[in-house]
């Protein structure tokens, strides 16, 4: 770890966060339910279990290889599970998990529990803006890393970012998949688990 110590007495901790813009990012071990300080499972205001997913920079090219950044989504939330099931048709994986688990949504335990196995080490593209905001439990302004695009390894990012964004940037639209539907893996790799 990078730590730096100025004259003033100021360390630079070695914590960043990815940059704007396109990555290519790893899903890391360790996709589970997010808890709190005191073990607790962390739940939105209406109950729903809130489900943390890890990923790194993973680009030996990239000045920013090696960062993380963490993604939060609740289970009731309809954002939520596309951005799963999108992430499952960037990495290859949507049909196998549609053929085992054809009566199931996306957060039921048995696909989840297939989900942190399945996807840590799979690939994605995806793109990043650090937005600045305000606690509102101690007024302090933070700054994060979103992942607000992704899509498949063979996906074009130009291309990318005219379909998501109609080549405006992101704004606040993000957080699609690029072509939901596509996979960056032959359909032809079908194994059973």
């Amino acid at each position: 770890m990078k730590a730096e110590v100025s004259a003033t007495g100021k360390v630079e901790s070695g914590f960043r966060m990815p940059s704007d813009g396109w990555h290519v990012f790893k899903f890391e071990e360790g996709i589970g339910l997010l808890t709190n300080k005191d073990g607790d499972i962390v739940m939105n205001d209406r109950g729903a279990r809130c489900w943390k997913f890890v990923l790194s920079v993973d680009d030996d090219k990239d000045e920013d290889n090696g960062t993380t950044i963490d993604v939060l989504v609740y289970e009731d939330s309809k954002k939520g599970a596309e951005m799963v099931e999108s992430w499952l048709a960037a990495t290859g994986l949507l049909g196998k998990f549609a053929k085992n688990f054809p009566n199931n949504e996306v957060f039921d335990e048995p696909v989840m529990s297939k989900v942190k196995v399945s996807l840590p080490k799979e690939l994605i593209k995806g793109k990043t803006e650090q937005r600045t905001t305000k606690s509102k439990k101690d007024g302090k302004e933070y700054t994060r890393a979103n992942l607000v695009a992704w899509g498949p390894m063979n996906g074009n990012e130009e291309e990318m970012d005219a379909e998501l964004f109609g080549g405006k940037g992101s704004g606040n639209g993000g957080g699609k998949a690029s072509k939901p539907a596509a996979e960056s893996k032959p359909a032809a790799v079908e194994e059973e688990w």
